[in-house]
């Protein structure tokens, strides 16, 4: 594991225990949490925010994987 990538690992796991949390411990009454942000502003910007959210967690994918 390259010396900085346990902080993208890290950002992962915050992501993942706030989903977690939000939508099966809290019910998601607010609705703040990642899917329901990203989805807000796909609605707002349509497919070009949907490409950019894609092409984002590809290329986080593409680089933790050569972490390995």
């Amino acid at each position: 594991m390259k010396s900085y990538d346990w902080i993208l690992y890290a950002i992962i796991a915050a992501f993942l225990a706030w989903e977690g949390v939000a939508h099966w411990i809290l019910h998601n009454r607010q609705g703040h949490t990642a899917s329901n942000r990203i989805e807000a502003i796909e609605k707002k910007w349509g497919i070009p925010a949907r490409i950019v959210v894609a092409a984002a967690t590809v290329a986080l994918g593409v680089h933790l994987q050569g972490a390995f």
